[in-house]
């Protein structure tokens, strides 16, 4: 008798230490499962926000980078002005002038090459570089500045640019002879 409940016993604590050992694996497992899908949803929500923060390079009116949050812009361009001309001379010019070839006379340069970049970071700070470069010469500097788009009373910024008032500022070089 004295056996029998001794391994009824057993059998009670076994079931117990069993039944225990199988809610805590059930437990472990159903936590498990909270923790991978919790890090899984982590990763989503960090490659989207990578995602936003990769710039993707496009052309549009010169070469531009941005993300798709558009809260970083950059844009690459400028204008390109160049002169050439080919000259010919009939016979009889040539009789008047006192002849010769006239491929002296050809020519073909660059009257003006202007570059920029300019851009936004943090959708907020603007600024711009542009550089001007005419007969194979850096001219000058056109624009210079960094400023703030977004402020309280206005648009703010600081550094070398033209003067926001004037025909030099309504007509662009561009349109010029």
């Amino acid at each position: 008798m004295w056996n029998l409940l001794r391994t009824a016993f057993g059998l009670v604590l076994a079931m117990a230490l069993f039944g225990s050992a199988a809610s805590a694996d059930q437990k472990v497992a159903f936590t498990l499962d909270k923790e991978v899908d919790a890090y899984l949803a982590a990763s989503e929500k960090a490659a989207e926000k990578a995602a936003d923060n990769t710039l993707k390079a496009f052309w549009k009116d010169g070469l531009r980078l941005e993300t798709a949050d558009k809260k970083f812009k950059l844009k690459m361009g400028g204008r390109i002005m160049f002169d050439f001309g080919f000259l010919s001379a009939d016979d009889d010019y040539r009789t008047v002038s006192g002849g010769g070839e006239t491929a002296a006379d050809d020519y073909a340069f660059f009257r003006r090459a202007r570059l920029y970049v300019e851009g936004t970071i943090h959708g907020n700070v603007i600024y711009k570089a542009q550089y001007d470069f005419s007969k194979s010469q850096v001219t000058g500097l056109q624009d210079m500045l960094i400023g703030l788009q977004k402020t309280s009373l206005c648009r703010f910024r600081i550094g070398h640019m033209k003067a926001p008032a004037g025909l030099e500022r309504l007509s662009s070089s561009k349109y010029l002879t």
